[in-house]
This record gives structure tokens, C-alpha cells and sequence, in this order.
């Protein structure tokens, strides 16, 4: 799965609990979620670097991130009593490798500890591949642009998740960045045709666009909840 269905779906995931476990939109950095749907896939970045990690082996192991994610959990759950929050992000990175990347391509769940390989019949590239990340990408923008919309009308302090100055300043830019590196390598990697290459620009720039729009509107709407807690 491409950048844009692993942060489409890591996102209605997320969405998902929030509107279950209302302490979650103010708790959870989502772009810190988005992020860390993305993360498994920079062993393709040390590789561009010449640094060789093996792509899906440990940063895409399942076992490895649930023992992980266990630990962390305890620790700030024994902590700082924010177990819940260290989840989500868990879920975050999990969704890539459990969902996103079963549902596309090969992978071995159980690496390096012994062999459980999920081969899906949906191919990298394919038309299938493309309608899905379509898909994905269409529900995560209606959520957005509904919420969006219900914010303007509703004056609500939060438009869906809390914007956190001191990450989320730095994690948006490096978000976006991260999209457009995901663009050109797909026009690299794959042999597409001229409305396939199109349709993932679209969805590419789309994505983007979402971002950005959550970006700038979590701000602002950050910005007024501290100018009438602190007149």
C-alpha cells in the first residue's frame, strides 16, 4: 500500500476510537499518527542512503513492534497513567503492517523469530491497488470535510484532534515532504500508464490537501481556545 491508503486508514482508524473515547481527540498528536502509519517503510530511505536494512524485515515485524508496543504501553501506563494515548500510536504503526501492507503485498508477520508470509492477490500497481487507495483516500476526505463543516457551524474548540504546538509544528512539514518522496518513488517503481499515473498525482496532492486543511484548522482553532483561556 502506498503512502496514501496507509495514512487514509490509520486515520478512520483513529477516528474511529475517538469517537468512542472522547479523551482521545485532545490527547493524540494526529499527525503524529499519520506519521507513524508511514514509518515502516523508511527502511526504503536508508536504502536510498546505501544503508541495506531489508525491506519488510525488522522495522515491518509485527512481533517485534507488539513486544514493543507492550512495553511501552506499561511504562507509561505505570507512568504517566497514559497507557491509552501510547495504544493509539501503537495501532497507528500496527495498521501498516497488519492492514495496509497484508491487504497489498507480502509479508512475514512473524520475522525473525520464523516464517508466517501473507501474500495477498492484490499486486502493487494494480487496478485493484489504485481503487483502493482510492477508496481509502475518499473516506478519510469525507470525514475531514464533514467535520470541517460541523466545526464552522458549531464554534467547537477542536476540529477533530488537538493540535499540539510542540510536535505537530514539526511533524506536518515532515509529513508532507514525506508524500511527495512517496510520488516520485512510485513513478519510479512502478510502470503505469498515463491515467493511472494521473489518478495517483490526484490522490497524492489530495492527501496533502487534507492534511494541510486539518493543519491549518486545528491551529487556528488551538490558537482561539488559548486566547479565551488566557485573555
Amino acid at each position: 500500500m502506498l503512502f496514501v491508503g496507509h495514512i487514509s486508514l490509520a486515520f478512520l482508524i483513529v477516528y474511529f476510537i475517538s469517537s468512542k473515547f472522547q479523551g482521545i481527540r485532545k490527547a493524540v498528536s494526529i499527525a503524529l499518527v499519520m506519521l507513524l502509519s508511514i514509518l515502516p517503510d523508511i527502511d526504503m530511505v536508508f536504502r536510498f542512503a546505501g544503508i541495506d536494512l531489508g525491506h519488510r524485515t525488522f522495522i515491518h515485524s509485527a512481533i517485534i513492534w507488539l513486544l514493543v508496543g507492550g512495553i511501552t504501553i506499561s511504562f507509561f501506563t505505570i507512568k504517566y497513567l497514559k497507557g491509552s494515548v501510547a495504544a493509539v500510536y501503537l495501532i497507528a504503526y500496527l495498521s501498516h503492517l497488519l492492514i495496509g501492507d497484508v491487504i497489498v503485498a507480502p509479508i512475514n508477520l512473524l520475522y525473525p523469530l520464523g516464517d508466517f508470509i501473507v501474500n495477498s492477490p492484490i499486486k502493487g500497481g494494480s487496478l485493484q491497488h489504485i481503487l483502493l487507495e482510492t477508496v481509502l483516500f475518499a473516506l478519510m476526505a469525507a470525514v475531514v470535510i464533514t467535520r470541517y463543516y460541523l466545526f464552522k457551524s458549531r464554534s467547537e474548540d477542536i476540529f477533530l484532534f488537538r493540535y499540539h504546538y510542540k510536535m505537530d509544528t514539526f511533524l506536518y512539514p515532515v509529513l508532507a515532504l514525506a508524500i511527495i518522496v512517496s510520488l516520485f518513488y512510485v513513478v519510479a517503481e512502478f510502470e503505469l500508464s498515463l491515467v493511472e499515473l494521473s489518478v495517483l498525482t490526484l490522490l497524492h496532492f489530495g492527501i496533502i490537501s487534507l492534511i494541510v486543511l486539518i493543519w491549518l484548522v486545528s491551529k487556528s482553532a488551538k490558537r482561539q481556545e488559548r486566547m479565551v483561556y488566557n485573555p
